[in-house]
């Protein structure tokens, strides 16, 4: 078999994990509906161990010259009602493009951009017991729930240990820690939800939080699943009394660097 047919077979093309749209109409990336074929990567440069070095400096991201003036997101219309849990429904061009034309997709970049002017040139915060870092800033209810939310799930990786029958690509223990986690997550966010949201809205948006821990089928993470967080996120941010404008700066520098720091100690226990 030719190697590029191997290769097919390893890692077929697949709809983005993050292509979700429910009654909030939420994003997938620009161009993440399936997954294209590339050429292979160039040699690596950089020691192995690169990618699990701590990043204490947000990087500067470049605006398209058609990117919305950063702002924190809309709240939901009055009377908003859940429809069930998100879906997903971006699996064509078609989709993606209606997507984008949506004003949703415009909000959720601006909301994108205004978290990343919030921490330009910013440290993450110190993590208890570590060296280094600022001093957290403060964080609503809403975040805080969700930064312990994120250390609860860590603590759900120690109960699932690592199988000794691993596979060639990761570990079948972690399908045992996700479903753990899927389990979990309506209540979890039940908890991140202030106690007058509409109801049934932690299950809608339960599926943006599963998506953002990796694949189970599959065993991996990426980009993707980042997106998903990201998109969870803006859900929250969407929702009165959950996050706050105030809260910009501790999203990326606490609550993101959280759910970055739970899904190395993810990788680093199964993969």
């Amino acid at each position: 078999m030719r190697e590029e047919e191997r290769k097919k077979r390893r890692d077929p093309p697949v709809a983005s994990p993050s292509a979700f749209l429910s009654t909030f109409d939420l994003p997938s990336l620009p161009g993440s509906a399936t997954r294209p074929s590339s050429p292979p990567p160039p040699p690596r440069t950089t020691p192995p161990s690169a990618s699990l070095t701590p990043v204490h400096h947000a990087p500067t991201l470049a605006p398209s010259t058609s990117d919305p003036a950063p702002a924190w997101p809309p709240p939901l219309a009055p009377g908003f009602v859940s429809t069930g849990p998100a879906r997903k429904r971006i699996v064509d061009a078609a989709g993606l493009a209606a997507w984008k034309a949506a004003p949703s997709y415009a909000s959720f970049i601006a909301f994108i951009l205004h978290l990343n002017a919030a921490v330009k040139g910013v440290k993450t915060a110190r993590v208890e017991g570590e060296e280094g870092g600022a001093d957290p800033p403060p964080l609503s209810r809403g975040a805080t729930a969700l930064r312990s939310a994120l250390a609860g799930l860590a603590t759900l990786v120690e109960a699932h240990p690592p199988s000794t029958a691993a596979l060639r690509y990761g570990n079948p223990a972690f399908r045992d820690w996700h479903a753990s986690a899927v389990e979990a997550a309506p209540g979890i966010l039940a908890g991140v939800l202030p106690l007058d949201a509409p109801t049934g809205l932690a299950e809608e948006l339960a599926p943006y939080l599963t998506d953002a821990l990796g694949n189970a089928a599959r065993i991996d993470y990426g980009t993707g699943h980042e997106a998903a967080f990201g998109a969870l996120l803006f859900a929250l941010a969407r929702v009165p009394g959950c996050l706050e404008p105030g809260d910009a700066l501790g999203l990326v520098t606490v609550v993101f660097a959280g759910y970055v720091r739970l899904m190395r100690q993810v990788q680093t226990t199964y993969w």
